[in-house]
């Protein structure tokens, strides 16, 4: 075998420790092209840690779910402005900012966005035809709240505060 002495893991004189690297920068820095960092309960139950050559960090773990739970905030900061959610190794969604304004996106075709209460009860529905379908009641907390229809708004209900509904801003309704 090899006699020679390698250097695997090196400690700097401020505490700075270093693994496959001779010059540690921060406390810890661990150096391979393969998985960096692994976190073992048994044989069986671990997660591990690796950055790719592009820095692209992967987290993953042999069974079971991933928690992160903080006393503080969560942030997620997307330098990229996409969040991507996957199930099953599927894109579902996708959260995303473009020229300021926010979006969240279903990435599966002919599938809604679904929004339920704790209990389970749907009270909110957007579906993949363009429809928004509401469970009970759509309050439009305004005493001149109105509902446009169509493509040029030609058609529109208008809440008049004490005198009822408005057609097309004209034809009053009792």
């Amino acid at each position: 075998g090899d006699t020679n002495p390698h250097e695997r893991m090196r400690i700097e004189k401020d505490g700075k420790v270093g693994i496959g690297v001779n010059d540690p920068d921060t406390t810890l820095e661990v150096f391979s092209t393969s998985t960096q960092q692994k976190w073992s309960y048994d044989g069986s139950n671990y997660s591990t840690m690796a950055v790719a050559s592009t820095g692209a960090t992967t987290i993953a773990n042999s069974r079971g779910d991933i928690t992160l739970d903080s006393a503080g905030d969560i942030s997620l900061d997307a330098g990229g402005d996409n969040i991507f959610f996957k199930t099953g190794g599927t894109y579902r969604l996708d959260i995303f900012n473009s020229s300021g304004d926010f979006y969240i996106q279903t990435k599966t075709s002919s599938k809604d966005l679904i929004f339920r209460q704790s209990g389970g009860t749907e009270t909110l529905r957007l579906t993949d035809a363009g429809h928004v379908e509401v469970k009970d009641n759509l309050l439009l907390k305004s005493d001149a709240a109105v509902l446009k229809f169509g493509v040029d708004s030609d058609v529109s209900l208008t809440h008049v505060h004490n005198n009822g509904l408005l057609l097309n801003t004209s034809k009053k309704i009792m």
